[in-house]
């Protein structure tokens, strides 16, 4: 195991360092980390909207509560794109 470590250290360790002193990767980084929330809001009501037992689904459409519960991932995850280039543009 340490021989393994030992090696990764040599040949590997030099070459994520490259690429952390990357101005373009730290840049497109730095816009993904800062869209982490937006991403954790549309995949707790993607969880929320997709629980597949009859008894909350029935209850989610009597109330309509799915249709909101479909609208949150439709404004966050699925304009994820649009919304890394304004914050990569930003950084």
């Amino acid at each position: 195991m340490n021989a393994l470590m030992n090696w990764m250290e040599q040949h590997l360790v030099p070459i994520a360092n490259r690429f952390a002193q990357n101005p373009i990767l730290k840049t497109m980084s730095e816009g993904a980390m800062s869209l982490l929330a937006v991403i954790m809001v549309g995949s707790i009501f993607s969880i929320l909207n997709g629980i597949p037992w009859e008894p909350y689904t029935n209850f989610l459409n009597s109330t309509h509560l799915n249709e909101f519960f479909a609208f949150i991932p439709a404004i966050t995850t699925e304009l994820l794109g649009l919304y890394m280039a304004f914050s990569v543009g930003r950084a």
